[in-house]
């Protein structure tokens, strides 16, 4: 029996191959990834932040809302001062913790 899959195309494995080199590749010192915005393949290029954190900043932010700082970032298992100090220098927060109880950032 022959495995026959689904038809690839050129531009498609192209796109596929530009986006694993940008993901691969290390943060430049202007590069910057919004920690209130960013999905689990950006924030996994921050230093000491691997997929399975990076997906647990995701989940964190999607239950409680926008971190607005490190020191909401903080409030996810797995990071504590010495993640924190990696990523000064690459993360952005381009909104406000949420108030609790207002349902506003």
């Amino acid at each position: 029996m022959a495995y026959r899959g689904q038809p690839v195309s050129p531009r498609s494995l192209d796109s596929v191959a530009a986006r694993a080199r940008r993901l691969a590749r290390p943060l430049g010192r202007g590069d910057r990834i919004d920690m209130d915005k960013a999905n689990a393949e950006e924030i996994s290029r921050l230093p000491r932040i691997g997929p399975g954190l990076a997906a647990r900043i995701v989940a964190d932010r999607e239950a409680h809302g926008p971190f607005g700082s490190l020191q909401g970032l903080d409030r996810v298992s797995g990071i504590g001062p010495s993640v924190l100090k990696a990523v000064v220098p690459y993360a952005v927060f381009t909104l406000g913790p949420r108030v609790p109880g207002t349902g506003r950032f």
